[in-house]
């Protein structure tokens, strides 16, 4: 395999992690939420999503969710004192969106 096609590989893999995160019924949820609330806490978000969602949703569990959507720079971060507060990265998304668009 030549360098190239390496990288492709790596675009590809990167490409799917992305949309399995983004198709998970549960990060759409915190989606939902941050795109609503725009400037959210962890505890905030994982109770809203436990009253809009008929299971539970655990603080660990909305962490692992947000951590992965700040990796993918999805989401954006900001800490103040011990909280740290998430917003949805708007130009990332809409930029994302347009791509998938683009090749259905």
């Amino acid at each position: 395999m030549n360098y190239l096609n390496k990288i492709d590989q790596l675009k590809i893999r990167r490409a799917e992690r992305i949309l399995r995160l983004l198709g998970g019924e549960r990060t759409s949820l915190v989606i939902k939420i941050l795109n609503r609330e725009h400037y959210i806490s962890v505890n905030d978000i994982t109770e809203l999503a436990t009253k809009e969602s008929d299971r539970k949703f655990s603080q660990p569990e909305v962490s692992k969710i947000l951590g992965d959507l700040k990796r993918y720079g999805i989401a954006d971060s900001e800490r103040h004192g011990k909280y740290v507060f998430y917003s949805l990265d708007h130009e990332f998304l809409k930029k994302l969106v347009n791509k998938v668009y683009a090749i259905t």
